[in-house]
């Protein structure tokens, strides 16, 4: 937890507490770490126009809170985590699909039929999971 009564006098950061005292207005402000899994940080923060505005009591409420945030922001990353996964999911599997019918199509094996899709999409300039995607739609490269 951080508390900085006076950006403008602040010395542990003065690049950004006097663009904050400066340029935004800003003048106090509490910081609260949140408590995250893995490589994952983030705080609770808030700030005020004015000098000297957070009280004792600010902090131990910005305190209690700080958990809670924390489990909204985790359920986020979650959430995106198994986001990406389902979408890496899915691209694997029209790849392999995309592979199968190039082997079929061309009478080649596994490896040739990637390469096949890897040299069209940088011969095309396109994403490997969007030729795939024309495959599997076509039955052949575009």
């Amino acid at each position: 937890m951080v508390v900085s009564h006076d950006l403008s006098v602040e010395s542990r950061w003065p690049a950004f507490a006097s663009i904050c005292a400066e340029q935004i207005g800003v003048h106090s402000m509490l910081s609260v770490r949140l408590s995250l899994s893995q490589q994952n940080r983030a705080a609770l923060n808030f700030y005020a126009p004015k000098p000297h505005v957070f009280t004792d009591q600010d902090v131990a409420e910005a305190v209690i809170l700080a958990p809670f945030a924390a489990l909204v922001v985790q359920q986020q990353l979650h959430e995106q985590d198994v986001s990406h996964d389902e979408e890496a999911l899915s691209s694997s599997r029209r790849i392999g699909s995309a592979v199968g019918i190039l082997m079929a199509q061309h009478g080649v094996d596994a490896d040739h039929a990637f390469e096949m899709l890897r040299s069209a999409s940088q011969h095309l300039n396109r994403n490997l999971r969007d030729i795939a995607a024309d495959v599997n739609y076509t039955g052949d490269l575009p």
